[in-house]
C-alpha cells in the first residue's frame, strides 16, 4: 500500500500557519507589536551549563564478570542559551559520551552534537522550536525520574523513541497550567544518525494536569502519545507507538509509569512485530528537617518485550538506590542495579552469555 506523502506535510504546514496567524491576532488584540513591524533584537546575553553523571561501578556478575570494577563518566552534557530576538531563543547542547562502537577505532570519551534548535514564542502559550530538537516522550519521563545518570528512562534504555531529533515541533500551553499539547514532524532516525529515507515521522502528545490549583495534587499529570512513522526505501515499513504516562509528585514521594506499545516492520510491510514496554518508579523523600532532609530512596522496575509473539525474549531491569542531594546541583547516589533476561543474550567481555548482569554503583550527579 502506498503511504500518502503530502498530506500530512499540508497539515502540518496549515497548522504552523494558523498558529502564526492566531499569534499575530492575539497579540494586536493585547496591544503588541503587528507582524509587519521590524522589531528590535534583544543583546546577545548567553548563558552557561553543564550536567556531568559519573560512576564508580562494582560488577558482581554479568558482561563485565564477577569482582570488576571501573570508574566511569557516563555524559557530559553543555548548554548554551541566548535570546536571539523578541520572542526567539537559541540553544546549543553538545553530548560527551564513552563511544563503545564495537566498529569504531576509538573507544574513548566522544563529542557530539544532542541539541541545537531555534524556539520561536509568538505567545506566551506558544512555542515552536525547529532544528535538533528535543525528542517527544524523555524529557517529559525525566520530570519525575530525575536520576537519568543513576539509569535512563525506560524508552530510551530499550531505543523506543529517541531523546532528540531533527525536525519541527509546535507545542500550545493550555490555560490555566492545565497542561499542553505538542505536535512534531521528525527525520525519524534520532540525533545520533542521518536521514535514510524520504519518510518522516509524525508524533501528537498530549499532557494533562487535572488539578492545577490544589495544594494536595497539583504534581499530578496524565500524557498521552502517539507516534506514527514509517522505514524503508521503496516499501513502507511500520513504526509506530502508542503510549502513556501517569506521574505523580510531592514534598514526600514521586511516582511514576510509562507504558509503551511499539509495532514495527523490520522488512516486510505485512510482518509487523509487536512489543511492549512497562516502568515504573518511585522516590521516597524524607520526612525530617535539618540534616536529614536531603535524603531519599529511589526505585525502578521495567519490563521490556520485544515481540509479545516470541517468547523468551522478556528483559527484566531493576534499579534500588539511597540517594543524598547533597546542594540543589550536586547529587549522590549508591544503587544496586539487574538485568535479567529470560534467555543468555547478554554477552560478557570474554565472550560468553549470560542472562544476569549485576552491579553496585556510586553515582554522582552534578548541575551547575
Amino acid at each position: 500500500m502506498k503511504r500518502p506523502a503530502t498530506k500530512p506535510v499540508t497539515v502540518l504546514c496549515a497548522l504552523v500557519v494558523l498558529t502564526a496567524g492566531a499569534a499575530a491576532q492575539v497579540k494586536q488584540a493585547e496591544g503588541g507589536t503587528a507582524p509587519a513591524e521590524t522589531k528590535t533584537a534583544s543583546v546577545f546575553a548567553p548563558t552557561f551549563g553543564a550536567t556531568l553523571f559519573a560512576n564508580y561501578m562494582y560488577s558482581v556478575k554479568g558482561t563485565d564478570g564477577k569482582y570488576f570494577t571501573r570508574f566511569d563518566l557516563d555524559r557530559v552534557y553543555l548548554t548554551m542559551k541566548t535570546p536571539l530576538a523578541d520572542d526567539w531563543k537559541f540553544q546549543a547542547t553538545t553530548d560527551i559520551y564513552r563511544n563503545a562502537s564495537a566498529t569504531s577505532y576509538y573507544n574513548g570519551l566522544d563529542v557530539r552534537l544532542k541539541f541545537a534548535f531555534v524556539d520561536y514564542t509568538p505567545i506566551t502559550s506558544l512555542s515552536v522550536k525547529f532544528g535538533m530538537i528535543p525528542g517527544p516522550w524523555n524529557g517529559l519521563v525525566e520530570t519525575y525520574w530525575k536520576f537519568r545518570g543513576v539509569a535512563s528512562t525506560a524508552s530510551d534504555k530499550y531505543g523506543l523513541i529517541a531523546t532528540a531529533d531533527l525536525g519541527l515541533s509546535a507545542c500550545y500551553a493550555l490555560p490555566e497550567k492545565y497542561g499542553d499539547v505538542t505536535v512534531y514532524m521528525l527525520n525519524g532516525p534520532g540525533y545520533a544518525a542521518p536521514e535514510a529515507n524520504r519518510f518522516k515521522d509524525y508524533v501528537v502528545r498530549a499532557t494533562v494536569y487535572p488539578f492545577p490549583n490544589s495544594s494536595e495534587l497539583k504534581g499530578l499529570m496524565v500524557s498521552g502519545l502517539g507516534y506514527f512513522g514509517a522505514n524503508g526505501t521503496t516499501a513502507v515499513l511500520e513504526k509506530n507507538r502508542i503510549g502513556g504516562f501517569v506521574g505523580y509528585n510531592s514534598p514526600l514521594v514521586t511516582v511514576g509509569s510509562e507504558y509503551l506499545v511499539a509495532k514495527n516492520a523490520p522488512t516486510n510491510p505485512d510482518t509487523i512485530v509487536t512489543g511492549n514496554e512497562l516502568s515504573v518508579f518511585c522516590e521516597l523523600k524524607s520526612p525530617f528537617a535539618g540534616a536529614a532532609s536531603p535524603f531519599s530512596l529511589i526505585g525502578r522496575f521495567d519490563v521490556n518485550e520485544p515481540n509479545v509473539h516470541k517468547g523468551g525474549d522478556v528483559t527484566r531491569f531493576y534499579v534500588v538506590g539511597f540517594v543524598w542531594k547533597a546542594t540543589d546541583k550536586v547529587w549522590w547516589s549508591i544503587d544496586h542495579q539487574e538485568c535479567l533476561t529470560e534467555a543468555a543474550t547478554q554477552k560478557s567481555t570474554d565472550g560468553s552469555m549470560v542472562n544476569a548482569d549485576v552491579r553496585w554503583f556510586l553515582h554522582a550527579i552534578l548541575n551547575f
